[in-house]
């Protein structure tokens, strides 16, 4: 029903909050980088989770290993809910 008025109206309310709060957006990533960074190399970055004599249980390659097949997995996921509705708006 109304279903072009819809989308009319939630697209100028997305276009109103990207206008009014572009900065924010800016600012946020800024500041959490900063944020990253004072963590890493103030004296909170030494602190380590278990034993500090304990070597660690995967190596740095592992570590990396697992968080690209991370995105890569929650990137299936979320493709797998999404996918079906292409097909359904335009069958092959």
């Amino acid at each position: 029903m109304y279903e072009a008025e819809s989308l009319q109206l939630l697209n100028a309310i997305f276009d109103y909050i990207v206008e009014v709060f572009s900065w924010g957006y800016l600012w946020y990533g800024i500041i959490l980088v900063a944020a990253g960074l004072y963590l890493s190399f103030s004296k909170y970055g030494q602190v380590v989770l278990g034993d500090p004599k304990e070597k660690p249980r995967f190596t740095l390659f592992e570590y990396a290993s697992i968080l690209i097949a991370m995105g890569v997995g929650s990137t299936i996921m979320r493709t797998g809910m999404l996918q079906w509705t292409s097909v359904a708006n335009d069958p092959p």
